[in-house]
């Protein structure tokens, strides 16, 4: 904690008004364990999609918990087509916003 004090008092930030607006308060240690529940699940829930996509990507069925509901249409493949025409999209609107490739 004692380094977040100090480099508030000697680093120039940029934006100037950053320790005033963005960074307010110093940052909290807590135990994910038993302190912050949400973490746990958020964590879970970002596992399980991971999983899911693996299973997808290697023509398996997507991972659920046991007694959950998959939630279907969650895991997208896209096709090469589908990626083509997107890529295409970006670059058009890069050029369109007049900086160069």
């Amino acid at each position: 904690m004692a380094a977040w004090y100090e480099a508030k008092e000697i680093v120039t930030p940029n934006p100037p008004d950053l320790f005033e607006k963005i960074f307010v308060n110093a940052p909290v240690f807590r135990d994910d364990e038993t302190d912050v529940i949400a973490l746990q699940a958020a964590d879970m829930f970002a596992g399980m999609n991971r999983a899911s996509n693996v299973a997808v990507l290697n023509g398996r069925e997507p991972f659920s918990l046991p007694g959950a509901t998959p939630i279907r249409g969650f895991f997208i493949a896209p096709t090469d087509e589908q990626l083509s025409e997107h890529a295409e999209g970006i670059r058009q609107r890069y050029i369109e916003s007049g900086r160069s490739l």
